[in-house]
């Protein structure tokens, strides 16, 4: 019975060392696994960055090239805008030119003889400024619609009122005085 119990301790010894190779190896095949899932996982994660980065980089171009466009249509923009109040900043300056001659000749109140004299002169300038409106007219192509027409004339009273250094309104008390209705 002894023998029998030494060979039960024996086998049962025999098994346990059995299992604890066969764990040994399968914990060893695990752990290799790990690592390899682990690793793959790794080379996986840098790939998507890699492609992350790249794309980062061409969506940064690209909106870099978009912000330079949408600069470049503002720069014009602004361009356009200074250009037309440069425009309008050299017609107020000739008004404000002329407003200052006709301030210093209102303070410097001529004689009567002078404001006869200055009255002809006004007059031959004003049929000088009729005849120059007249002839502006008469230039106009005669297929205008109604409105093209009355931009046309709008345009031709600034020209001439700028043409002659007065405002429009004074041409417009010309054009009443020699019954010039458009």
């Amino acid at each position: 019975m002894f023998k029998k119990i030494l060979l039960a301790v024996l086998l049962l010894v025999l098994l346990a060392g059995v299992s604890y190779v066969k764990i040994m190896r399968d914990e060893a095949r695990t752990d290799n696994l790990y690592r390899q899932g682990y690793q793959k996982g790794q080379e996986t994660a840098q790939a998507g960055q890699a492609d992350s980065d790249s794309a980062a980089e061409v969506l940064a171009v690209q909106m870099q090239g978009a912000l330079e466009d949408s600069l470049w249509a503002l720069r014009a923009q602004y361009q356009a805008e200074l250009d037309s109040l440069t425009s309008v900043v050299g017609a107020k300056n000739g008004r404000i030119a002329w407003l200052q001659k006709e301030l210093s000749a209102a303070r410097n109140q001529p004689a009567a003889s002078q404001v006869t004299a200055t009255r002809a002169d006004n007059s031959d300038r004003h049929k000088e400024i009729v005849q120059y409106y007249k002839a502006s007219i008469k230039d106009l192509p005669s297929d205008l619609t109604e409105y093209e027409r009355r931009i046309a004339l709008s345009e031709i009273r600034t020209e001439t009122a700028q043409k002659y250094a007065i405002t429009v309104a004074q041409l417009n008390d010309i054009r009443k005085d020699y019954n010039l209705e458009d």
